[in-house]
């Protein structure tokens, strides 16, 4: 029974320890990491939460943020450059294009080292991953 005990308390510190690790994560070096860090879409959703295929194309689609908050998006057919910001509170990664004062805003859901999960403000979601 000590046993017991003993194991259910090193679990319990374990998942309280990995818990708080993952509220301290430092989100904004993650997606840019020390200099840069580039992006590739790897899984996308529909508002509805449906599947949407991603050609092979748009799976070498770049998405490139820079350390200095300064992003490189190339599409299949268009090219943009501009600043992103996050926001630690709200979890929310604002993108905005050279001459435009209009961002598109991401929650970010989950950030690790090499996947990204990003939900736009129409429902929208996408998973990036990187090199």
């Amino acid at each position: 029974m000590k046993r017991i005990l003993m194991l259910t308390l090193l679990v319990i510190s374990f998942l309280a320890v990995s818990c708080n690790n993952n509220k301290n994560k430092d989100v904004k070096t993650i997606i840019s990491g020390p200099s840069s860090k580039t992006w590739h879409p790897s899984k996308q959703t529909d508002a509805s939460g449906d599947k949407v295929k991603l050609t092979d194309e748009e799976k070498k689609e770049s998405w490139i943020f820079y350390s200095n908050g300064q992003v490189s998006m190339n599409m299949t057919n268009q090219s943009m450059q501009g600043r992103w910001t996050y926001d630690q509170n709200t979890k929310v990664l604002a993108i905005t294009p050279d001459g435009s004062t209009m961002a598109q805003t991401f929650t970010v859901k989950d950030a690790e080292e090499d996947e990204l999960d990003l939900t736009a403000g129409d429902g929208t979601a996408m998973k990036l991953k990187t090199e």
